[in-house]
């Protein structure tokens, strides 16, 4: 939710460094949110098969490699790829990091997790 806000505020400067129109340009927060709905989905699976805590870890890594790949792009379609990078491994991130905490805390608190 917050990375897709944050992208709403910094439309006009990404029109302005990139030389685009704002329909070219809201490709960069669409193309996040499409890859990380594509992404949820497939976490479950991928926790069960490969283990929940590589696969969160290996999420986060690669999150964090597309995001110091987005912030040095070159191009507004450069721009969208590491966005739709960003936008599987954040969408493997949270349910993964939801289910973890569920196994790991007790029913009578999980409220409060929550």
């Amino acid at each position: 939710m917050m990375d897709t806000t944050i992208m709403n505020v910094t439309l006009p400067h990404i029109q302005t460094a990139f030389h685009q129109n704002l329909s070219n340009s809201q490709w960069v927060i669409t193309a996040y949110t499409l890859a990380m709905a594509t992404a949820i989905p497939f976490a479950g699976f991928l926790g069960d098969r490969f283990s929940d805590k590589r696969i969160f870890a290996l999420a986060i890594i690669f999150f964090t490699i597309a995001s110091l790949l987005a912030a040095n792009a070159h191009s507004l379609q450069s721009l969208i790829i590491w966005r739709i990078a960003q936008g599987l491994t954040g969408g493997v991130v949270s349910p993964i990091g939801i289910g973890m905490s569920f196994k790991v805390i007790p029913m009578e608190k999980r409220g409060s997790m929550m």
